[in-house]
C-alpha cells in the first residue's frame, strides 16, 4: 500500500478543509510532515483537521518551513517567494 499515507491526510468521510500552497517561482515539491504530497506548487490540498509542519523544497532555492493548523470550514493559503541558495 504505498499510498496508505494520503488516506491518512486526504481522509475519506472526515471533517476536512483546504489549503492552498502557492510559491514563486512555482514547481516547488510539497511535503507534510515527512511525506512528499502528490503535485507541486501551485497546489490546492484538501487535508483532515489538524495540525500539519508543511516544507517547501525546490532545487536551487532554500526550503521553506511552515506550521498550519486546520480548522473546520476554514480556507488555508501559504504563499512565499522563495530564495536561492
Amino acid at each position: 500500500r504505498p499510498f496508505h499515507w494520503r488516506r491518512r491526510l486526504f481522509g475519506g468521510g472526515e471533517e476536512r478543509s483546504v489549503l492552498e500552497i502557492h510559491t514563486r517561482p512555482k514547481g516547488a515539491e510539497i511535503f507534510i510532515g515527512d511525506s512528499k504530497a502528490p503535485g507541486k506548487t501551485p497546489a490546492t490540498l484538501p487535508l483532515k483537521l489538524g495540525a500539519y509542519h508543511i516544507t517547501l523544497r525546490l532545487p536551487g532555492y532554500k526550503p521553506v518551513t511552515r506550521d498550519v493548523t486546520i480548522e473546520k470550514g476554514k480556507t488555508y493559503g501559504i504563499s512565499e517567494i522563495l530564495v536561492r541558495e
